[in-house]
């Protein structure tokens, strides 16, 4: 009976721990991934909360980014429906964003959950400033169109409208009582104004240039603007006057901050500094510097112990104020992706990015398997052989190479354009590259020889990409200057010219040259008979420029690629839009068909290669590679993960609609999957677990 009954308690506590482990699994039944990428532009804008636990950063990406302060971690992405982020502002409490940018459309969010609260439209032009109360009441926003408009965070409603200014206004702000708004313009005068009645108090006049940024303290005693005049000026709130002029930058003051009782400034510059300010003597007590461009804003933390610089390059700093002390850099680093080529084989993808670098994944060993870093400027032309053993790119400046994949050796380089090259092609067996050039000409190359086969010359502004017959009979060439060629390959004479009357983005061909289309304005694709040189049909779905193709070697699909951030499949025989790609935060600019038409891969200036399936049209994966090659990672829309050795930092779950974070050793076994892109690309059968 004794045996029995301690039985029966071990299994009673069983199931005790089973049931706890069943209620942690329930309480994650439903995960989001977040990717801890950062901005792939330049940082325009940043905010931080009153008790510095968020910081805000807003890009010309088009993305505001939402940081935990204390360890980096990126919280929460909010993506512009157009355009971009000028300005970006964090309420006190970290509860509320607000975005100012493209179209003069004034947005506040939701910090936690992401959504969209309301919009404010009311100016005609661009916004370039934007401010909230200290008790989320009111939004100020300053634009091109010359006005600041007081909001009613609540209603919408426009409660006053300062219109005073003869310039653009710059840079806008309000005291924590609500009180007071500060407004400063291109007209190079700064402006206080009652926020309550609307009336002008006062104009602030000193600045030999336009006034770019302004701030204002808590208690609205002080104020302080900056210029392109190189300084910023601290005034007297109550009496216009000067304090003090804060002089040692050596180019524009673009970005000003105010700690909460005015004598502490903080000022950031074109010159690649960020200059720490005694506001009341104009001693600089401290200067951060990067290496990597233009301070192009800066913010203070209201205990004054931390500073904030964003970048022209995409980085942010956090500081300390007391030792000068580099705390964290928010982000990983990721680069824009501006082409891509799938071999004939399937078995690689070659993309080429912004960081001067190519990489090459294996889509059977499911992995970054080489990168390619040797080049003078950004990769714009990546083309692959049908086995995946060679790849050539444009290197910048006139030269293209041809790569050994396996071994990462150079092979050859192709010198003889007398501008940079900016379209490559290779032919299945890999020996003949054709480039095209800034020069106006197309050039095929003997790939063992480096010597020059044949030129094709006849357009009249630069080549925009080029593609070869399967048979090399054919070359196709499309340029600036409105046109597509069609050219005998042997004899470099032009059989038909697609006259589209436009810029050309980009043209693609069939296995025969059979078809031949082509992109550009006004939205739109047209498809054209080799044979006869007339158009077939036109293909217009996209919002915005078509700037990339690829048609299948059939020539039955079309994959077109459009600023507007989407690609479409289409039918070639009967131009329907079989199906509309959408993820990518940013405008895509490179698009591939595999062999067999089943995958479709986009790249894009938000930094991700992304794998679609041609037939559901659904998103399969989204390729990142990070911190400057070192890492990469495979993520499925679902969660699923696999990467390099140091990628997992870069993963993170949270619940959906929260910032609840779940740590990740309780969810690894669930989310990584070893091999993961060859599943994804081979089609294995994975699980559709969530």
């Amino acid at each position: 009976m004794q045996l029995l009954r301690s039985a029966i308690l071990v299994f009673l506590g069983l199931l005790q721990i089973d049931g706890a482990a069943y209620r942690a699994l329930a309480r994650y039944e439903t995960l989001e991934v977040v990717v801890q990428t950062g901005h792939t532009e330049g940082v325009m804008s940043a905010a931080i909360s009153d008790d510095g636990r968020r910081i805000l950063t807003g890009s010309w990406d088009g993305t505001a980014i939402l940081w935990d302060g204390s360890t980096g971690q990126k919280l929460r992405t909010v993506v512009g429906e157009t355009g971009w982020f000028r300005r970006v502002v964090l309420s006190a409490d970290g509860q509320r964003v607000v975005t100012g940018g493209h179209f003069g459309r004034v947005t506040l969010w939701n910090a936690v959950t992401g959504e969209r609260m309301r919009t404010f439209d009311g100016h005609k032009y661009d916004v370039r400033s934007v401010a909230i109360s200290a008790d989320n009441q009111r939004i100020l926003s300053g634009s091109d169109d010359r006005l600041a408009i007081l909001w009613d965070a609540n209603t919408g409603e426009r409660l006053h409208t300062f219109a005073a200014h003869e310039g653009g206004v710059e840079g806008v702000a309000l005291d924590a009582g609500g009180k007071f708004a500060l407004t400063g313009s291109a007209d190079k005068s700064a402006i206080l104004w009652d926020a309550n009645t609307g009336k002008t108090l006062l104009t602030l006049s000193g600045h030999g240039a336009e006034v770019t940024a302004v701030a204002i303290s808590e208690n609205g005693e002080r104020a302080l603007t900056g210029s392109k005049d190189n300084t910023a000026i601290l005034w007297d709130a109550k009496t216009g006057e000067i304090v003090q002029t804060l002089s040692g930058h050596k180019d524009w003051v673009v970005s000003v901050a105010l700690s909460a009782d005015g004598r502490r400034a903080l000022t950031g510059s074109f010159d690649g500094t960020a200059i720490y300010w005694d506001a009341e003597t104009g001693e600089p007590l401290r200067t951060f510097a990067d290496e990597r461009g233009k301070a192009r804003v800066v913010q203070l933390s209201r205990d004054g112990r931390r500073a904030i610089t964003g970048m022209e390059s995409n980085a942010t700093i956090v500081w300390d104020i007391r030792t000068g002390e580099r705390l964290r850099e928010l982000g990983s680093h990721t680069s824009q992706v501006f082409c891509v080529a799938i071999s004939r084989n399937g078995k690689r993808i070659i993309t080429g990015a912004k960081n001067k670098t190519a990489i090459v994944w294996d889509t059977q060993e499911g992995k970054a398997i080489r990168s390619f870093p040797e080049h003078a400027r950004a990769v714009l032309a990546v083309a692959v052989d049908d086995d995946g053993e060679t790849f050539v790119t444009d290197a910048g400046r006139d030269s293209a190479i041809l790569w050994d994949i396996r071994s990462g050796a150079r092979i050859r380089s192709f010198k003889g354009h007398t501008k940079p090259i900016n379209c490559v092609a290779i032919n299945g067996d890999g020996d003949r590259v054709l480039t095209g050039s800034w020069d106006q000409t197309a050039v095929v190359w003997d790939a063992r020889a480096g010597e020059k086969v044949q030129t094709f010359a006849g357009h009249t502004s630069w080549l925009s990409s080029v593609a070869f017959s399967r048979d090399l009979r054919h070359v196709v060439t499309s340029s600036d200057d409105g046109t597509t060629v069609l050219w005998d390959a042997n004899t470099g004479k032009a059989l038909w010219t697609f006259d589209q009357k436009v810029i050309v983005g980009s043209a693609a061909t069939n296995d025969d040259c059979s078809r031949v289309v082509s992109t550009g304005y006004p939205h739109r694709a047209i498809l054209w008979d080799g044979l006869t040189g007339e158009p077939v049909r036109a293909f217009a779905g996209h919002s915005n420029i078509v700037v990339c193709v690829a048609m299948s070697d059939k020539g039955d699909r079309i994959l077109t690629g459009s600023y507007d951030k989407t690609a479409i499949l289409w039918d070639a025989d009967t131009g329907k839009n079989l199906h509309t790609f959408s993820g990518h935060r940013e405008e895509i600019t490179g698009v591939s068909l595999s062999t067999d038409s089943r995958r479709a891969v986009t790249v894009s200036e938000d930094g991700t290669t992304r794998i679609w399936d041609a037939d559901s049209g659904n998103e399969l994966a989204a390729l990142y590679s990070l911190d400057e090659d070192k890492d990469w990672l495979v993520v499925t829309p679902d969660g699923h993960y696999d990467g390099s050795q140091g990628a997992e930092r870069f993963i993170r779950f949270r619940r959906p609609g929260t910032l609840d974070f779940v740590p990740l050793e309780q969810v690894r076994g669930r989310f990584h999957r070893p091999g993961l892109l060859a599943e994804v690309w081979n089609d294995e059968g994975r699980s559709s677990e969530k």
